[in-house]
């Protein structure tokens, strides 16, 4: 968590945590890291929920307000997120919150010992300035 608050005061990242309402339980997590300034104005989004609440909507509320924090507070042009290509649940979350695939990334990242491939995949900000 100091790493977190590290980086959150260098505008490098944020986290976001998924609370059940009078609860004190993390049941998700969706963070934007490796924010970018300048002529990018990026970053990635990563994102995971308790296995007991998949397939609730979870995911898709928090990550929803993330990337609108993205763009509307962070005034960000581009969230990125990629995921293995076996990763259905995945792939229809970010279809659901409007990202478009753009391009597959061969052995992208090292997972458990294994070079593993990943779609790649972004939403743009659209909103005038």
């Amino acid at each position: 968590m100091q790493a977190w608050q590290s980086e959150f005061l260098q505008g490098r990242s944020i986290h976001f945590l998924g609370i059940l309402p009078g609860a004190s339980r993390v049941i998700a997590v969706c963070s934007l890291t490796n924010i970018i300034r300048g002529p990018f104005q990026a970053c990635n989004m990563g994102y995971g929920v308790d296995q007991h609440y998949e397939g609730r909507g979870v995911m898709k509320t928090l990550c929803g307000h993330v990337v609108a924090y993205a763009f509307d507070v962070l005034k960000l042009n581009r969230v990125m997120a990629n995921y293995m290509p076996d990763n259905h649940r995945s792939a229809a979350l970010l279809r659901n919150l409007d990202f478009t695939i753009e391009g597959t990334a061969k052995r992208y990242l090292l997972i458990n010992g294994c070079w593993e491939d990943h779609v790649l995949s972004a939403r743009i900000n659209i909103k005038k300035d």
